[in-house]
């Protein structure tokens, strides 16, 4: 599916080649692009990939599921990656934002774990261990906040593993 964000196009097709699309008044044009299987180390997900992009801010966020890379940010404007970090498998899932304690963090739920990272630097900051076969980790997590102290995470996936609810916490910093 792909992300719009006014006048861009972020899309990410079966094969790993994201796009960048700017609607001009020529036309639509491509901006940047970026394979991300060869880039990255990642492994083609039996049933190709499926994630969608996520704006946050200036950046384009994606799940290659590499080994050089699980999760990247790209400059939305000119495609350089701003951060890359982990090395988890591949899903099937796309990434969301979550706000945690009055703190924004990404997450993403991977082949064999749900990560909670930092947005401005790539960090890890959590992660939360939950394999399935085919690393079929399709749905995206639902984030819920009940007031500005409880935020949580609902996950779930087919092949008997069921689902989880995550309250997230801030600890340190």
């Amino acid at each position: 599916t792909p992300t719009i964000d006014g006048n861009w196009v972020f899309t990410v097709g079966e094969s790993g080649r994201l796009l960048a699309i700017e609607a001009t008044a020529e036309g639509p044009q491509v901006r940047w692009s970026h394979d991300l299987i060869p880039e990255f180390c990642a492994k083609l997900p039996e049933w190709g990939v499926a994630g969608s992009p996520l704006v946050y801010r200036d950046m384009v966020i994606v799940q290659p599921g590499g080994t050089e890379a699980a999760v990247v940010a790209f400059d939305k404007f000119t495609g350089q990656v701003k951060w890359q970090t982990g090395s988890h498998p591949p899903s099937y899932s796309s990434p969301v934002v979550a706000t945690v304690a009055g703190q924004d963090c990404i997450v993403a739920f991977m082949g064999d774990a749900l990560l909670a990272i930092r947005p401005h630097d790539g960090t890890i900051t959590d992660r939360y261990k939950w394999s399935t076969l085919h690393n079929a980790n399709i749905a995206t997590p639902l984030v819920v906040s009940d007031d500005d102290t409880n935020t949580y995470v609902f996950i779930s996936a087919a092949y008997s593993s069921g689902s989880a609810l995550l309250r997230a916490e801030r600890s340190g910093d």
